[in-house]
């Protein structure tokens, strides 16, 4: 009888153990991917900056390509919720930088890009567009400290970082 009480202690201590590393592969999931939509859009946002900074005529297809990339990453981080249904504050942290993207590239990126559009640019048109350019980047910053912090504390609220196993060599 002993020995079946302890096989039945083992196994639940085993289940819950194992439970607790599912959480954990759970959350870096869901850290990721709501991360990853983020930094998608990020990445784009260089492209347009040098495509703008260049006067590229591609500034046109790349602000296309990020007001798209944008809404989709919004789509997505709207339909993945909350982490478990309870925790949003990284859901809301991605909402926040993603539709500060898209808010300010509909008004301002728009207005940048229809000058670098045209065939002559005046010096005055050239320091419109760096303008907007540098608007972007301080009015980000607030938004990206945000997700960054949030980023980081949820990893620490549900140790994911610790879930990770490295290999042996």
């Amino acid at each position: 009888m002993n020995k079946f009480l302890l096989f039945i202690f083992s196994i639940s201590v085993v289940t819950t153990l194992f439970s607790c590393k599912e959480n954990s592969i759970t959350a870096k999931q869901y850290h990721d991917e709501v991360y990853a939509s983020v930094d998608t859009v990020v990445k784009y946002v260089f492209v347009l900056d040098n495509d703008l900074r260049s006067k590229s005529k591609e500034s046109k297809a790349s602000y296309k390509r990020l007001l798209e990339l944008t809404n989709e990453n919004i789509q997505f981080v709207e339909e993945k919720g909350s982490f478990e249904s309870k925790d949003k504050k990284m859901q809301t942290a991605s909402l926040e930088i993603l539709t500060y993207y898209k808010n300010y590239s509909e008004k301002n990126f728009k207005q940048a890009v229809d000058i670098v559009q045209k065939d002559t640019i005046s010096e005055l048109e050239e320091n419109q567009v760096l303008d907007i350019i540098n608007e972007f980047y301080d009015g980000e910053s607030k938004y990206l400290d945000v997700f960054k912090k949030e980023s980081y504390d949820f990893g620490d609220r549900y140790k994911i970082y610790k879930a990770q196993t490295s290999k042996k060599n």
